[in-house]
């Protein structure tokens, strides 16, 4: 049963961890006491156990050993406010200090036991009760004369530290994806710090659970959270429970029959928007867009699981969970956990070669990889930051260089990457950003786009300059088609480029007001939000799955959108000529040719003058598997000769009985002709 369905009479153990120490200590075991006897109603043989006071890593230890069997556990982790420290200058370290110690016991308790449900819990003690100098308080409050005035002035204090402490932990949970990896553990944050109003009996103290209901019946998580429900947005996690999942019997040969769980090897070049700029940033930070949330990063970051982190490389984890070169946490390319992710904020086209051999270096060095065998997904996208300066120098910015300085980087891929599929995302349209900017109640900071971004948000609205920048935006990405139609890195059987173009098209998220909703954007309204990167990882593997004639070309943030699952047992990540295969069959195979029987020049039947696109349904056939590269080659030079043969046998009979004619008497010669 999973920890989502979780019913009060399912659990054996109730615990606790961080009661805190002194005058609170007593209040915190009377509210877990009077749980027990909540619990005890559901199932009678519900027991508790406490563990010893220390720190709090030293708890979980200690309950881990104790409790590992595999009963349902319900264990409560105490964080207390009056242990902080409140000293001027030191209570956002102080915080820091106390998430830090909540993480570490809760990997401990996610590491050791199992059948666990852990509900997080700021606890305030009692509402009108001041902060207290005794063990666990900071050597400045003992100086303090408590005083009316000084006594308000730490209520105050205590109340923004529980709401700085709430607020820190649910970053923490859900950057950590809520500890749900497994279906038999998850953690939650109780949605407000727990105080006991002192004008009530401890037992009426708020335990923050819900009665159960004949609709809500489950112990709390963020998974059936009625507050989740309330989301007007997609939510972070996807759950894509595909049937088809299985790797190829033998590793393949060829990228056109490559089907996702072959893949072993992840990586990405591009801009500020694969870097991860502002990703995990809170709504009103603007100083967090400067981090580089990699491990959140649409196409490569690895944090968390899909449930909570949608990136490409957590969809491809649930294909081959050996799947390694995803990004995870924060920093720069340069950093260890960046890993594969070699994208640099700022970046425009013109970087994207020391990008790639930056990537290259890093999969050659890397014990994990096998640079020669494993089968890698690259991807590369850029484009954002040439239209942010195409209007300072036109000629430098064209499409033609554009599409070029891709190609170059492509190029060197193409040279000396083997078993690869690159996507090369097309450019986004970036004109539907600009009403962001256009409308000072979102209060979004303009002046700072102004200065980073002027060619796109400077221009007036039916203004030349305007209208310069949509040419340039769809040159740039027409241009990259031509580049992949091209058909410049399909001459192996092992590489190719192929184009998704799932970004040529945005629909601005909208408000019920009418007005952008800002959710979807860091809070510079500009780089995007983790709602937006689920989307584009979303929209990038979906396109992965479609046909190359009919792949999804725009994305409306405000729709959403939902993975797909492999169609079968035998489908392949589409390349141009997978998805022409069953097309290039049919063409080589040979045509009857049937004269006609009724005289006259008419063209043979079974002869067609045009050809048009077959395409082929996603991996509708597993003997591609052991066909070998040349052969579709093959066939189309064996069909050619068969027309070409075709054609002279055509033609032959054409003179044949055009000279027949010539030989026979036509019908006034014959009336003329005397008997």
């Amino acid at each position: 049963m999973p920890v989502h369905f979780l019913r009060p009479g399912d659990v054996s153990m109730v615990s606790a961890l961080g009661l805190s120490t002194g005058v609170h200590r007593s209040d915190a075991s009377r509210t877990l006491s009077r749980l027990l006897e909540i619990m005890s109603t559901f199932n009678p043989a519900v027991t508790t156990l406490l563990p010893e006071q220390r720190s709090l890593l030293k708890e979980a230890e200690k309950l881990a050993i104790s409790l590992n069997d595999n009963e349902w556990k319900l264990l409560l982790l105490f964080v207390p406010v009056d242990e902080l420290c409140v000293c001027p200058g030191q209570a956002s370290s102080a915080v820091d200090s106390a998430v830090h110690s909540v993480e570490e016991a809760l990997d401990k308790l996610h590491e050791k036991l199992d059948h666990t449900l852990v509900h997080v819990v700021v606890w305030g003690g009692q509402v009108d009760a001041e902060l207290h100098s005794g063990d666990g308080a900071c050597s400045c409050q003992h100086e303090e004369d408590f005083s009316a005035r000084t006594r308000n002035w730490h209520r105050l204090a205590r109340a923004i530290l529980m709401g700085a402490l709430q607020e820190s932990l649910g970053a923490l949970l859900q950057r950590r994806g809520w500890w749900s990896d497994r279906e038999d553990f998850s953690v939650v944050l109780q949605s407000s710090p727990t105080y006991i109003d002192s004008s009530l009996q401890p037992t009426q103290a708020k335990s923050g659970f819900p009665c159960p209901s004949q609709e809500r019946p489950y112990l709390l998580t963020q998974r059936n959270s009625p507050s989740a429900d309330l989301q007007p947005v997609p939510m972070m996690g996807t759950s894509l429970s595909c049937t088809h999942k299985s790797p190829s019997s033998s590793v393949p040969t060829s990228v056109h029959a490559l089907r996702p769980a072959d893949i072993t090897v992840v990586g990405a070049l591009g801009d500020s928007l694969t870097a991860g700029n502002g990703v995990g940033a809170a709504q009103n930070n603007l100083l967090d867009v400067l981090k580089e949330y990699r491990g959140l990063s649409w196409s490569v970051g690895g944090d968390s699981s899909l449930s909570s982190v949608t990136t490409l490389a957590n969809i491809l984890r649930q294909f081959n969970p050996s799947l390694t070169g995803f990004s995870t946490g924060e920093g720069k390319a340069t950093t260890t956990q960046a890993f594969l992710n070699q994208a640099v904020a700022g970046a425009k086209s013109q970087d994207l070669v020391s990008q790639a051999r930056a990537l290259i270096n890093r999969m050659k060095s890397d014990s994990r990889i096998n640079f020669q065998n494993s089968w890698k997904v690259i991807t590369v996208f850029i484009g954002g930051n040439d239209l942010c300066a195409y209007c300072t120098d036109t000629a430098y910015y064209s499409a033609t260089n554009f599409a070029n300085r891709i190609r170059d980087a492509l190029d060197i891929l193409h040279s000396e990457v083997p078993r690869a599929v690159v996507n090369l995302v097309e450019a986004l349209y970036i004109i539907p950003l600009r009403p962001l900017h256009q409308d000072s109640s979102l209060g979004c900071p303009t002046w700072l786009i102004n200065d980073i971004c002027p060619c796109v948000v400077k221009p007036a609205e039916g203004s030349s300059e305007l209208q310069s920048l949509i040419n340039i935006n769809r040159a740039y990405q027409s241009s990259t088609r031509n580049l992949v139609n091209s058909g410049r890195y399909d001459t192996r059987s092992d590489f190719t480029v192929v184009l998704q173009p799932f970004m040529r098209d945005l629909v601005l998220p909208l408000l019920s007001n009418g007005k952008p909703d800002r959710s979807f954007f860091a809070p510079d309204c500009f780089h995007l939000s983790q709602k937006s990167q689920a989307l584009m990882a979303r929209s990038l593997w979906n396109n992965m799955l479609e046909s190359i004639s009919s792949k999804t070309a725009s994305l409306n943030f405000q729709a959403g959108v939902t993975a797909k699952c492999p169609a079968s047992s035998s489908s392949y990540i589409t390349t141009s000529k997978n998805s022409r295969a069953v097309y290039q069959a049919v063409a080589a195979a040979p045509s009857p040719v049937t004269p006609s029987t009724e005289g006259g020049d008419s063209e043979p039947t079974g002869v067609s003058t045009t050809t048009s696109e077959v395409v082929l349904p996603l991996a509708s056939d597993s003997r591609l598997d052991s066909v070998p590269s040349w052969t579709p080659a093959l066939l189309a030079v064996a069909g050619l000769l068969i027309a070409v043969v075709a054609t002279w046998l055509v033609m032959h009979h054409r003179k044949w009985r055009k000279t027949m004619r010539n030989q026979r008497p036509s019908s006034q010669e014959m009336k003329e002709t005397p008997l």
